[in-house]
């Protein structure tokens, strides 16, 4: 039979009572962790939607231009895709390599040198550097839900061990082993127990599922690269037997 709510709540009342310091300030700081926990889960939540939709936006932009660089051109703004950030530092390598030039005698405006191999490996870098910064960007705070995952059921272990003690004590004081000898200290090594399940099986579940799709952004940074970098190749190639022809 499942317990009233009320009844619930009321006997953890009852266990806060008869918890001494100790055991108060055990569930307190698990409770100022489950706090930590819900905001990290929450605000990053948040971030990665915002992050998904705008690198979608972004793909399909990028996919539509005729030429790798022609985004960057046009100074398209997506600040939380991860995408852009990373595409972005290839076209600020090749800013002044593909950017138009003028010419001093005449001042006519001449098209920017052709891509070369070197330049393109240099930009592989760039955007290598740039999977690392934004990659780090998204697991910041990561570390705080996993020490929430581990070290909230070894809190609770401790409030455990400290009510059982308690309950011990209890009953060589009172040199009897009925009910109300143990209650205490039962009572507040089972509130530990309890606190610390509700912040690590939410923390759990939030780091799995955040963690994963981390990665999947992780994947999806790193499968652009190689697209960038084989369209970058594609120009270059493009650009020699445009030269060939002339």
């Amino acid at each position: 039979m499942i317990p009233h709510p009320i009844l619930a709540a009321s006997g953890m009342w009852y266990a806060w009572s008869e918890s001494d310091g100790p055991g108060r300030a055990i569930v307190l700081f698990l409770i100022f962790g489950s706090i930590a926990a819900w905001t990290i889960m929450i605000s990053k939540l948040q971030l990665l939607r915002t992050v998904q939709r705008e690198d979608k936006v972004f793909l399909s932009r990028f996919r539509a231009e005729a030429h790798p660089l022609g985004l960057f051109r046009r100074g398209l703004q997506l600040e939380r895709s991860p995408l852009m950030l990373v595409y972005r530092a290839a076209c600020e390598h090749l800013r002044n390599v593909a950017a138009p030039r003028v010419d001093p005698t005449t001042r006519a405006s001449l098209p920017g040198r052709r891509l070369t191999p070197a330049d393109i490996e240099h930009a592989r870098s760039a955007m290598d550097r740039a999977v690392a910064e934004e990659f780090e960007k998204l697991d910041r705070h990561m570390g705080v839900l996993a020490t929430a995952v581990s070290a909230s059921p070894q809190l609770g272990l401790l409030g455990t061990v400290w009510g059982v003690m308690n309950s011990f004590g209890g009953m060589a004081v009172a040199q009897s082993m009925a009910i109300s000898a143990v209650a205490p200290g039962i009572s507040s090594a089972l509130l530990t127990t309890v606190v610390a399940l509700l912040v690590a099986l939410p923390s759990l579940v939030g780091y799995n599922i955040l963690t994963s799709r981390i990665r999947e952004i992780q994947t999806r940074m790193m499968n652009f690269m190689d697209e960038l970098g084989d369209s970058l190749e594609q120009a270059h190639f493009a650009s020699r037997g445009r030269a060939a022809e002339d």
